[in-house]
């Protein structure tokens, strides 16, 4: 049975440049949004088996271009109970 949860999980809004902050939420405008996931230039980097700097077109790229393993990511997180993670070069910290 599919988990109806994980459908209603959105990104809803972005901060920041590099790092950039990923919000997730329910609704656009949601007042109270489930994940804060923030992608590094590192985390970046290692997935992309490139070295620092990461160029920011390249690091908008990544973000675009994997938005859907970073849901997962999100959803993951908020359903272990966390409401934030950082994503860097060898691990998740929350």
């Amino acid at each position: 049975m599919p988990d109806i949860m994980s459908n209603s999980l959105m990104l809803i809004g972005t901060a920041g440049d590099l790092p950039v902050h990923l919000i997730y939420g329910q609704e656009v405008g949601d007042p109270r949004p489930f994940i804060l996931l923030t992608v590094t230039p590192e985390y970046v980097a290692h997935k992309t088996s490139k070295s620092l700097p990461i160029d920011r077109k390249e690091f908008a790229r990544f973000v675009h271009n994997n938005a859907e393993d970073l849901m997962k990511i999100a959803v993951s997180c908020r359903d272990r109970g966390k409401t934030s993670a950082i994503l860097t070069a060898t691990l998740m910290k929350n």
